[in-house]
């Protein structure tokens, strides 16, 4: 029987998960990579639905990606709210370069502070877990998810239809691919000890 999708990894544990014979899960074979839409086809979903106040959330961070977005929403005529996720590793630099483009493009920020430093906390705990593995993929998921979720609620609560936002090739951390093979492969040959703290944590 497998245990584990030979693509994604994904166990047999996983609700409704089914395996063909070479031990693919339907949901690898079910995906289908999105394409870009284009420009054109862009503007004309984002102008479909006007929010009262916004049209669109974006999510600044101070970095490339995020400020290219933003000068993108307001060169497309957007009313755009960029929300600034501002959590226990951010630097100054990048709170500074995202006050300054939100003033350039005249664009209202909103900054969301992080609770109780809680990306400190599941960073230090995700790090003891994987100490003994010699690894130490996935740490950017705490704040990822975090900037996500502050993106939703944002749109949500005020009605806002769009959250635009900006990621290069580089930076994509949630298709891990072969490291989880490697983890696997690691957590394997350790002793009980540590399989357990990794469990744990």
């Amino acid at each position: 029987m497998t245990n584990r999708c030979a693509q994604c990894l994904m166990p047999n544990t996983y609700p409704g998960i089914t395996f063909d014979a070479g031990g693919v899960c339907n949901h690898c074979r079910s995906y289908e990579k999105p394409e870009p839409v284009g420009e054109a086809r862009f503007l004309e979903l984002v102008r479909s639905r006007r929010g009262q106040e916004y049209d669109c959330v974006l999510g600044i961070s101070g970095g490339k990606d995020s400020c290219y977005v933003a000068y993108l929403a307001r060169e497309f005529g957007l009313r755009a709210l960029a929300v600034c996720y501002d959590f226990p590793f951010m630097v100054d630099l990048a709170r500074q370069n995202a006050r300054t483009v939100c003033e350039h493009l005249g664009l209202e920020m909103l900054v969301v502070k992080s609770r109780n430093n809680l990306e400190f906390d599941l960073l230090r705990n995700h790090l003891i877990s994987l100490a003994a593995t010699g690894t130490t993929w996935g740490q950017c998921m705490f704040c990822h998810y975090g900037i996500e979720a502050i993106l939703y609620e944002t749109a949500r609560s005020r009605g806002i239809p769009f959250i635009l936002s900006g990621v290069t090739t580089r930076e994509k951390w949630w298709n891990p691919g072969n490291r989880m093979g490697i983890l696997a492969r690691r957590l394997k040959d350790l002793p009980l000890a540590e399989k357990v703290r990794f469990g744990v944590y």
